[in-house]
């Protein structure tokens, strides 16, 4: 009867809701034709050395005012990922090992600076060599508050979500930051539940706000807030199980055909609230499942090889590959796949997002690709030019001499030095000035031709960059709120 009920109330609630429309001038012919280009490129440890000095400090206290010259430390891995309504501000979460930023970077794209660095960090339950939270899932509003999902460093018994407010100075001010998952022990304490958070996403339906967190490894859980008042987030307790997917509850009524959810990934979530989820499953493969915006249905489960971040737009349903090489466009009906979008260069695709007339996505690195990209594909000539000012912008950043004074770059935004075009080619992305070396094996999309079929079993086969070496500018870190 809960179920039911569960079912009514969310669909009262969707029978006013118009699809959401996207301001837009460009056509599916656009996308299908979308090109790639260097928007930002970040070398993973390309502020380390700068900041051997201020290390101790920086990473065991919980605060540090101003760094006059260090403002990002080593970069891997970079998972969580957003860009403001506005296409302002992106948003960088990553994960490091014993070194390095572990939170959310906030770059204004107007300004060409790092602006913040938003994390959560608890001293009494700070580790040795762990003490941040990794930031892997970052989502955006169009009211300027901004989502994400903090795991334990340590990847045990805890992980929570924060919401912050961009502020038009470039900081983001924590508004609240609430438990998604907790037991009784320590964080980080192994004896207990392995827990982290991959997808996060933020959608407006209906009049209310609502913001979707996945959980995995030990807990496979997608849980469903109400951020309608972002101060005070709540389980919205009319979708879901009392908000709550648990994808190994035996009366979970997502059913798979009797296959079951092994991870969830990166998801999307329409202005109706229904649900596109990346996942893998424990019988193997990976694929998509379409969840009913009650949240009490699988509608369709689309097997599609490497499927790990995925966008909706119009009719097109948009699948980032795990393996990094592509954007695969598909039907959003037959699930065929009708085109390809290649990415220069990326371990793996975290994130796909069309703001305005511009597609962005984020091309992660690893370990052995240390390296971050953000790439984005401007789909009509008035988002080439705001692009090509975003990239003229990034190209003047400011630098240090080697007086450690403040210097402004004496080539003219976006006019490449002569060091710069030393780069080899082949390792240049389209439109690129500049591109790090790298000894990562090359990898080749997976082939796997679509077959449609209906229901909940339906199976389907499958500008410039900027290398940022030092910022002048000034960042204040956030602190968590104890």
């Amino acid at each position: 009867m809960k179920k039911i009920m569960s079912l009514i109330l969310f669909s009262a609630l969707c029978l006013g809701c118009m699809t959401m429309s996207i301001s837009a001038d460009y056509t599916e012919e656009d996308l299908l034709g979308a090109k790639l280009q260097g928007l930002f490129y970040q070398e993973s440890d390309f502020l380390y050395s700068d900041l051997a000095e201020d290390y101790e400090a920086w990473w065991w206290d919980d605060y540090v005012e101003e760094l006059d010259s260090v403002v990002t430390a080593a970069y891997i891995n970079m998972r969580g990922f957003s860009m403001s309504a506005d296409g302002r501000y992106a948003y960088m979460g990553t994960l490091n090992g014993g070194t390095g930023m572990r939170g959310v970077v906030v770059l204004d794209t107007q300004v060409g600076k790092i602006t913040d660095m938003y994390y959560s960090y608890n001293e009494e339950n700070a580790l040795p060599g762990s003490p941040f939270s990794y930031a892997k899932g970052i989502a955006a509003d169009d009211r300027g508050y901004v989502y994400v999902g903090f795991a334990y460093s340590v990847n045990y018994n805890y992980l929570s979500l924060g919401i912050a407010q961009q502020g038009a100075d470039g900081k983001l001010t924590e508004v609240v930051e609430i438990p998604v998952y907790q037991n009784d022990l320590e964080p980080g304490d192994e004896a207990g539940t392995k827990v982290g958070v991959n997808g996060v996403e933020v959608a407006k339906v209906g009049d209310k706000y609502l913001c979707f967190v996945m959980s995995n490894y030990q807990h496979d859980a997608l849980y469903c807030y109400d951020v309608t008042d972002p101060a005070n987030p709540v389980l919205y307790k009319s979708w879901g199980i009392e908000g709550v997917i648990d994808f190994a509850d035996p009366d979970c009524t997502i059913d798979l055909d009797g296959k079951h959810l092994d991870e969830g990934q990166y998801m999307a979530v329409d202005s109706d609230g229904t649900v596109w989820l990346c996942a893998s499953l424990v019988e193997g493969g990976t694929g998509v499942i379409k969840i009913d915006p009650a949240g009490i249905t699988c509608q369709a489960y689309i097997e599609y090889s490497g499927a790990y971040c995925i966008a909706h737009e119009g009719d097109l349903l948009l699948v980032g590959l795990k393996d990094g090489t592509a954007v695969d466009v598909l039907n959003d009906s037959t699930y065929e796949k009708i085109g390809s979008i290649e990415v220069p260069d990326a371990d793996r695709v975290t994130r796909i997002q069309i703001v305005g007339d511009t597609l962005y996505v984020c091309g992660a690195g690893n370990d052995s690709m240390s390296y971050n990209y953000i790439y984005a594909a401007p789909l009509n000539a008035d988002a080439q030019a705001a692009f090509d000012a975003q990239v003229a912008t990034l190209n003047g950043y400011r630098q240090e001499d080697d007086t450690g004074e403040e210097t402004e770059e004496e080539t003219e935004p976006g006019v490449t030095t002569e060091a710069e075009t030393e780069t080899p080619t082949e390792q240049v992305p389209e439109g690129a000035t500049e591109a790090p070396a790298t000894n990562a094996p090359e990898t080749e999309a997976p082939v796997t031709e679509p077959e449609a079929k209906g229901g909940c079993g339906s199976i389907i086969g499958n500008g410039a960059i900027l290398a940022l070496l030092a910022f002048g500018a000034c960042a204040v870190v956030k602190k968590k709120k104890d």
